[in-house]
C-alpha cells in the first residue's frame, strides 16, 4: 500500500508533509494507554492500604474497670392518681371529762351503814338481780363447834392472807393489809371510761362479793351495780386477785365470803 501523499500549509512554510511509520496512531494505541492507567491505579491503591503510620502512645488511657458517678438527677416511676375530694366532717367540740378518781375509803364498816338491812337494798340502785347478802365485819370471834361450808371473814379463826400480808400477827392487821391490797389492785385494774362514754356523772358504786376457797383462788364472784357494764368490768378486775392463804377454822381450810365495795366519781 501506497502511502499517500497530502500536502499542509504552515505558518510561514510551503514545504509538504509526508506520512511515516513512526506517527502516532492514536486510534490502534487507545487500548494500551486504558491497560497502564489501570495498573498504575491498582498499583496506586495497594501501596496506600501498605503504608503504616507510627503509633501515638500519648492517648489517654481509659480503665473501664473504675466507678464512676452520673451526677444527673435520677428520675422515679409515679403513677399520677386523680385527687380524691375529701369528705371533711365536721368535728364535734371534745367536752373535757376530768378523769374519774377513785375514793380512798374501801373500808366495808363504812358503807354498811347505807344499806338498808331490812330488804338489803341500796339507794338508787337497780335490784332487778339477785340481792346479795352483806355481813358487817365482826373480828374477834371464833366459831366453834362443826365446820360450815361458808364463813364470813369476820368469824374465822385465821383470816385468808393476801401475798405480801404474811409478816402481820393479828387477823386485824392481816384484815387490813388484805382490804389495802385489793383496793390498790381494783384501783390500778379499774377502767372507767366506759362510764365517763355512757355519760355518768358524781359517785358511781358497785358491790362485788366472793369467796375465797380452800386452796386460796376467788370464785363465786357477784356484783350489783347500776349498769351491767359497771358489774361486768368490776368482775373482771376482781378475777385478777392472787391465790391467797386460804381462811382456817380448827386448823382446817375453809371458804370465806368477802365483800367490797368499788366507789368511785365521775366529774
Amino acid at each position: 500500500m501506497k502511502n499517500k501523499i497530502t500536502k499542509s500549509s504552515s505558518h510561514g512554510n510551503g514545504k509538504e508533509h509526508v506520512p511515516s511509520k513512526y506517527d502516532v496512531n492514536v486510534r490502534r494505541n487507545g487500548a494500551l494507554y486504558f491497560q497502564i492507567g489501570l495498573i498504575l491505579s491498582l498499583g496506586l491503591v495497594y501501596g496506600m492500604f501498605q503504608i503504616s503510620f507510627p503509633k501515638n502512645n500519648d492517648l489517654a488511657h481509659i480503665d473501664l474497670t473504675d466507678p464512676y458517678i452520673i451526677n444527673e438527677p435520677i428520675v422515679e416511676e409515679f403513677t399520677i392518681e386523680k385527687e380524691q375530694q375529701k369528705q371533711v366532717k365536721q368535728e364535734k367540740p371534745m367536752e373535757q371529762v376530768e378523769q374519774p378518781n377513785f375514793l380512798d375509803d374501801f373500808d366495808l364498816k363504812d358503807d354498811t351503814d347505807e344499806i338498808d338491812e331490812k330488804a338489803g337494798e341500796v339507794p338508787a340502785v337497780d335490784l332487778s338481780k339477785d340481792a346479795l347478802t352483806f355481813v358487817p365485819e365482826v373480828v374477834g370471834k371464833e366459831d366453834k363447834g362443826e365446820l360450815k361450808e361458808l364463813y364470813d371473814i369476820g368469824v374465822v379463826q385465821q383470816v385468808p392472807t393476801f401475798p405480801g400480808c404474811e409478816g402481820l400477827g393479828s387477823n386485824e392487821e392481816k384484815t387490813a393489809c388484805l382490804s389495802e391490797k385489793i383496793r390498790e389492785l381494783i384501783a390500778k385494774n379499774f377502767d372507767s371510761q366506759e362510764a365517763v362514754d355512757f355519760g355518768l356523772q358524781g359517785v358511781q358504786k358497785i358491790y362485788v362479793q366472793f369467796n375465797i376457797g380452800k386452796d386460796g383462788y376467788v370464785s363465786d364472784i357477784k356484783t350489783r351495780a347500776p349498769y351491767d357494764f359497771l358489774g361486768d368490768e368490776a368482775e373482771r378486775v376482781v378475777k385478777k386477785i392472787p391465790q391467797m392463804e386460804p381462811g382456817k377454822v380448827q386448823g382446817e381450810n375453809v371458804v370465806v365470803r368477802y365483800m367490797v365495795p368499788i366507789i368511785f366519781k365521775v366529774q
